[in-house]
Formats: C-alpha cells, sequence, structure tokens
C-alpha cells in the first residue's frame, strides 16, 4: 500500500494552477530565441515532452537535426535569495567533477522571470537514445543484468558521496570546491507543504537535527490542516 499525506494531496492540485499560470506567462518565442543563441543553430520548433509538479519540459529543434532538453520552472523555487535551479545545476556541475556518474551538459540557465521566456529555464544537452523502461520488456536477460549493474554503480558513487553537513548544494565563489551546503529547497524543504518560510530548513550538521525538522514540518502541517478543516465546518 502507498501512503499518501494529506500536503502531497494538495500539492497535487495545486499543480493545475500552476500550470495554466506558467502557460499564460511564458513567452515561446523567447525561449526558442534563448536556445538559439546558446547552441548558435537556428531553433525551429519547441515541442511539449512532459510535466510534472515543478518543471514542463520541451524538446527544442534546431537546424540540421539537432535537439536538446529545455526544462521550464513553473515558479521561482526561491528561499532566502537561494534558487532551487540553481542548487541543481550546481549539484550536476558537482556530480560531473567528482564521480563517474553520467549527467548531460547544461548549456545556459536564468533562474529568475527577468528573461526573454518570462520563465525560469534550464538549456540542457539531449541524450539520443530510448529510456529504459521502454526497452526493459524485449531486452534480454544478459542485458538487462548489465543494466541493473550500471544502475548500482550509480547508486554506490552516490551512496559513498560525503559532506560536512546536510542540505542543498548551492554554487559558490568561496569555496575552494566551488560549493557550498545550504538550506534545503522544494521539495524536501521542511517548509515547501506548509509554506511557513519560519521552519528550520537546514543546513544540518547531524542526522538528529534534520529528523527533528522533519518531525517539526509534520507537526507544522496537521496543525495547519486541522485548523483549516475547522474553519471550513462552521
Amino acid at each position: 500500500m502507498y501512503y499518501t499525506s494529506s500536503a502531497e494531496v494538495l500539492e497535487v492540485t495545486s499543480r493545475t494552477a500552476r500550470s495554466q499560470d506558467l502557460t499564460d506567462r511564458l513567452n515561446i518565442a523567447g525561449l526558442t530565441t534563448a536556445v538559439s543563441a546558446v547552441t548558435g543553430l537556428h531553433c525551429t520548433g519547441l515541442t511539449i515532452k512532459a510535466e510534472g509538479g515543478f518543471h514542463r519540459v520541451y524538446f527544442a529543434q534546431c537546424d540540421g537535426g539537432a535537439e536538446y532538453v529545455v526544462r521550464v520552472a513553473f515558479d521561482r523555487a526561491e528561499y532566502r535569495g537561494m534558487h532551487k535551479m540553481e542548487s541543481e545545476v550546481a549539484t550536476i556541475a558537482w556530480l560531473a567533477q567528482n564521480t563517474n556518474i553520467p549527467v548531460p551538459s547544461i548549456l545556459n540557465y536564468d533562474p529568475t522571470v527577468q528573461n526573454e521566456a518570462r520563465a525560469p529555464f534550464m538549456i540542457m544537452e539531449k541524450i539520443r537514445d530510448m529510456t529504459l523502461y521502454k526497452r526493459w520488456q524485449t531486452m534480454s536477460f544478459a542485458d538487462k543484468h548489465i543494466a541493473v549493474r550500471s544502475l548500482a554503480r550509480i547508486i554506490v558513487a552516490l551512496a559513498q558521496t560525503r559532506f560536512d553537513r546536510i542540505g542543498s548544494i548551492y554554487p559558490s565563489s568561496n569555496s575552494a570546491s566551488g560549493i557550498d551546503i545550504g538550506p534545503m529547497l522544494p521539495p524536501s524543504a521542511p517548509w515547501f507543504f506548509t509554506r511557513d518560510l519560519s521552519l528550520d530548513s537546514g543546513p544540518w550538521s547531524t542526522e538528529r537535527e534534520y529528523l527533528l525538522a522533519c518531525i517539526a514540518r509534520e507537526r507544522a502541517w496537521a496543525i495547519s490542516h486541522w485548523k483549516r478543516r475547522g474553519k471550513a465546518r462552521t
């Protein structure tokens, strides 16, 4: 049985509104121009590939058959001046530099809404292959064995990664490693479902501190949820 919290249900119901807001605000022509500028190729069109709880993904078609991935965020996802997209970029860059885990190259990004697209976007290289779930049923046992071992190597590499604090990765010009560990951003951030920015979002020095913050988040959500239910009944 899969457990779905009330907070998760509330978040799912808000996705439609956030998606529509992005549709109304997004400047497709501006996004196309951004792709052409960074690739040096004429972008002939954008096709919606997928949409989740935080992003809409486009495939950008360019001259010569070249394709790129464009991730557009529903909102800025900013917390205390720190952008979720900047953390994503820093995390991918750190993985590329410090592990053998294959990650896509990021050609350009803008975490703000003050750009030609009027939305936060990230332009990435497109890996030319088929996703594993589409090929799995037709793969031989030997190929499945290779695929699972490859996934296991990635999981082991991630498990062996160590930092001195628990939080999200951010770019930093003051650190020798080029990164810093800061407050945790959504969807893992304690304040995400409650929108209570006063909740402790780290970074934390110990697992105990992190788990206590998660407990505080659940408690805050339960209180706010039942208060809303009480008002609705009256």
